[in-house]
């Protein structure tokens, strides 16, 4: 199993205990960005933090930097 296989993104979830709806999911690759969110995971499609971060503190509701 691997990305961007659906399977790996429902296992991931379960894993954790949570839906894919309720994930969200950080690549530096396209295509494994599209596989989560066929799965219904959010995705963030990572080209460094300047963007990344802001993004995942406006989806999480938590400061991280």
């Amino acid at each position: 199993m691997h990305k961007p296989e659906p399977a790996i993104y429902e296992l991931g979830a379960e894993r954790v205990g949570l839906p894919p709806a309720d994930c969200v999911f950080v690549d530096d690759l396209r295509e494994n960005c599209e596989g989560a969110e066929a799965v219904g995971m959010t995705a963030v499609l990572h080209r460094g933090a300047e963007r990344t971060l802001p993004r995942l503190e406006e989806l999480l509701g938590v400061q991280l930097r």
